[in-house]
């Protein structure tokens, strides 16, 4: 049975990563100057990438992988961005923190600016009036999967930048996009409070309130957010992000296109089968996703694989730990 917490007395931390669509690609002549470049130059090792990433609310980001609503309010991102500088980027948010079988990181962010009228900003009428995240990153030419994504970039394939971000539930707190504010947990009262919910299992919850969609403040007005981090991904859940340029120093002819898949089951994910011997049907929360080698659990011995990996899940029922196949489970 789902234990629920009183989201008026939240504690801890809220993880969010959100998927941003990329557009406009340009493979850049060295010598073109972008503010956040300055002296930094490409070479046979190394190319640099900017975009932007977290437009502030009214936008609302997601619902990203596990259904969650995010967002930042123009204030928490001008006092907070500096916080990525030299943060990593990967390929498809795969970090064995996320339930990846390997890291595969393959640059770091360098420089990061926002508008100085943020600082002093409300939430904004519209999208268009709110700022977003301006961003420059190295990535690593000779790290696995970095030729192939510039490919695609070069051949018309946008890929996208994708935003990994925490923040204390006591910073925090809930956007109503019918308002415009930012409604701290522990005030949340009447209506909202029955769309507004936490569970061990499913974390926290956020429904649609008078016809639309909350969303986590993350850092709510005057806390603090803090990123992790960036993934290159071609799964977008936020449509005003955008890659701006791309500076590569040698042939465009050296890259081959290819399409790398996103992880589809990560850690945190409800999995559910078939009913087994008269149990009920069969439930639980992913506790890792393995790729590659034997798994022996209770006794079992299962083989992994890239094309059929073995999720390992506690059980909602009894908090044992099993291990079933990708291809035997389904989404909660």
């Amino acid at each position: 049975m789902s234990k629920t917490i009183d989201i008026n007395a939240l504690e801890g931390e809220f993880d969010g990563a959100s998927v941003m669509p990329a557009y406009d690609v340009q493979l850049l002549a060295q010598g073109m100057d972008h503010p956040l470049f300055g002296y930094l130059e490409p070479d046979d090792g190394r190319a640099y990438i900017t975009y932007n990433i977290c437009r502030a609310f009214p936008k609302v980001i997601g619902p990203e992988s596990h259904g969650k609503y995010l967002g930042f309010h123009p204030k928490v991102l001008h006092r907070c961005h500096s916080r990525l500088v030299h943060k990593q980027n990967n390929l498809n948010h795969n970090l064995v923190k996320y339930g990846a079988y390997k890291d595969a990181i393959m640059g770091c962010v360098v420089g990061t600016a926002v508008i100085e009228g943020a600082a002093t900003m409300d939430i904004p009428q519209t999208i268009e009036e709110a700022p977003s995240m301006q961003v420059c990153a190295v990535i690593f030419k000779n790290a696995s999967g970095v030729k192939k994504m510039l490919g695609e970039h070069l051949t018309g394939k946008p890929w996208s930048v994708s935003i990994e971000s925490r923040a204390k539930y006591g910073d925090s707190g809930v956007f109503d996009p019918n308002d415009r504010v930012i409604i701290p947990f522990s005030e949340i009262k009447g209506a909202m409070k029955n769309v507004v919910r936490f569970s061990v299992e499913s974390g926290l919850t956020l429904g649609e309130y008078k016809g639309k969609q909350l969303a986590m403040a993350m850092g709510g007005i005057d806390g603090d957010a803090f990123f992790d981090g960036v993934g290159y991904t071609r799964n977008p859940a936020e449509d005003t992000a955008e890659i701006t340029e791309v500076r590569a120093s040698g042939d465009a002819g050296e890259f081959s296109v290819a399409a790398c898949k996103a992880p589809d089951w990560i850690a945190g994910m409800g999995a559910k089968w078939n009913p087994v011997l008269g149990h009920g049907e069969g439930c639980g929360i992913v506790q890792e996703v393995v790729y590659q080698g034997f798994v022996k659990i209770q006794g079992s011995v299962m083989e992994a694989s890239v094309e059929n990996p073995v999720l390992k899940i506690r059980l909602a029922y009894s908090g044992h730990l099993i291990g079933r196949h990708v291809d035997s489970v389904s989404r909660v």
